[in-house]
């Protein structure tokens, strides 16, 4: 029997050429897959600096009705350069949920708005809070996104007539 194999130049280039195609094919897949996710962390570190940058909200004015002390009145304000499309209210006395309250209306840059008049109207809770934790959402591009909730302590005091 006298069998001939291919010649050894040949087959080093022949090896040579699958190992760089899978190489290409594996730079090519791994350079995707980086792209996608780099881009996945960039995005939630533009939205995580709106969140904490761009929207800081300040709630002055907050005070409670002295005859009816589980109706509370808040000045709400955006101190930050980008809208607030709407806020979710939790408000807590001690470890107790005294109420929630959903402000739907947006609040543009450097804006504000007033829950109650201090008076006769407002957020109607179960007791007067002494901590609110609140989220900010944000209209990003045309995507409704959910900040990460931040809890304060507060203390109302009487509204008073102005």
């Amino acid at each position: 029997m006298n069998k001939k194999g291919i010649s050894p130049f040949i087959a080093t280039v022949l090896l040579i050429g699958m190992v760089t195609v899978i190489g290409v094919f594996l730079l090519s897949f791994y350079s995707a897959f980086s792209d996608n996710q780099t881009g996945e962390i960039e995005d939630q570190t533009y939205i995580t600096r709106l969140c904490i940058e761009k929207t800081g909200l300040n709630l002055g004015n907050s005070c409670y009705i002295p005859s009816i002390e589980s109706i509370i009145s808040m000045d709400i304000e955006n101190e930050g350069s980008y809208p607030i499309s709407s806020i979710n209210f939790t408000f807590y006395s001690g470890t107790n949920i005294a109420g929630t309250y959903e402000l739907t209306d947006e609040i543009s840059k450097y804006g504000h708005r007033v829950i109650g008049n201090g008076i006769d109207e407002g957020i109607e809770l179960d007791s007067l809070p002494e901590k609110i934790a609140y989220i900010k959402y944000l209209n990003v591009s045309g995507e409704i996104v959910m900040c990460d909730p931040i809890f304060i302590e507060v203390e109302f005091e009487e509204c008073t007539l102005s």
